[in-house]
């Protein structure tokens, strides 16, 4: 079998790679079949939706799950998020997830910490009648009542090798083990991927999304922010910061929206925007020079993710305005299949405590 060498370590000579994958998969099978045996997991006491994936990096998790909140939201339920606050094991409540998520749902608890159990249980039950696990697939401890799982039409890598030599997390016939596939930053639906997908699933994709810039906000040094239409972009110089699991996409848009990308700072997915970093950004900026001038940009354009980390650093040291795109899940097909399975989820018997 070839090896895949589009993983996070591409650098990284194969020969050092491909026995790291296979002990990789030799470890994440023999946990896979412990928790075949075991069963389900421990009961939450609370109706609960896992949205994850297969693929290391982004699928655009936060906006969906944030989508299918809304929706419960709208009929009548109190969702609670349940994340690990990655990459910010200091303090999981600032980590750049907790602090979109408080951005996008500002009246949804959330229950922060690798014990999802232990954090879920910190939370006062009268605030919640559902549980949303962010990214837990994986996190079989707990027993879910529905299972969704994400994979990004822009990078599916489901003929990826296991990491670190490709993306995934787990062989791709763990597809199997969900209730379901949605197709994330769609463009169209069926074709090559639906085909792999119904194969690997052993069901089509219950739905297809796609990811929509509708408007910036744009925040300026001195603190007011102004909300701008997506032309704003077009013909703009602008530097580009995308410490996002899937940075391509995020380009891709950019580039569709028409600007012209004059510098791309290097950012690592769930990027800390500390005094190094700020101080890169400074000279990616070339000190902030007005439009017209030799490497001036127009704008810093950034993610909602890294933004919420930005605006908590002395950003405005950088003389430039912050661009924000205001992304919009946009269903494409099968918003209603996956709005059914989802209620009907919410809906289920919360006495397995």
């Amino acid at each position: 079998m070839s090896v895949a060498r589009s993983g996070p370590l591409p650098r990284v000579p194969a020969a050092i790679l491909r026995p790291l994958s296979w002990g990789y998969r030799a470890a994440v099978g023999a946990r896979n079949a412990v928790y075949d045996r075991l069963g389900a997991g421990a009961a939450l006491g609370r109706p609960t939706i896992s949205i994850g994936n297969v693929v290391a990096g982004g699928t655009g998790k936060t906006p969906v799950t944030a989508w299918i909140a809304r929706r419960l939201i709208a009929a009548g339920h109190r969702p609670l998020i349940a994340l690990r606050g990655y990459a910010s094991a200091a303090d999981p409540e600032r980590s750049d997830e907790a602090l979109e998520y408080r951005e996008l749902l500002p009246q949804t608890p959330l229950a922060i910490g690798a014990d999802r159990r232990r954090a879920i249980a910190s939370i006062d039950r009268a605030t919640f009648d559902v549980v949303l696990l962010d990214d837990a697939f994986q996190h079989r401890r707990l027993r879910r009542d529905l299972d969704l799982v994400l994979v990004d039409a822009t990078r599916p890598s489901l003929e990826d090798a296991l990491l670190p030599c490709g993306w995934l997390r787990e062989p791709a016939t763990a597809l199997r083990r969900a209730d379901a596939v949605i197709v994330t930053r769609a463009k169209a639906t069926g074709g090559a991927l639906a085909d792999r997908i119904a194969m690997l699933h052993g069901r089509p994709p219950i739905a297809w999304l796609r990811h929509v810039w509708r408007r910036l906000a744009m925040h300026a040094p001195t603190g007011r922010c102004e909300l701008l239409p997506l032309d704003w972009l077009r013909g703009r110089r602008v530097a580009v910061c995308a410490g996002v699991g899937n940075p391509a996409a995020f380009f891709e848009q950019l580039e569709a929206s028409g600007a012209l990308i004059a510098a791309q700072v290097p950012a690592r997915d769930h990027q800390r925007f500390d005094e190094a970093f700020l101080r890169g950004l400074e000279g990616h900026l070339g000190g902030a020079r007005p439009r017209g001038a030799d490497g001036g940009v127009d704008a810093l354009v950034v993610s909602r993710k890294d933004w919420v980390k930005l605006r908590a650093a002395d950003w405005a040291r950088l003389g430039a305005p912050v661009a924000v795109p205001e992304l919009e899940i946009e269903p494409i097909e099968g918003e209603e299949a996956l709005a059914q399975i989802v209620l009907a989820a919410a809906q289920r018997s919360a006495g397995r405590e």
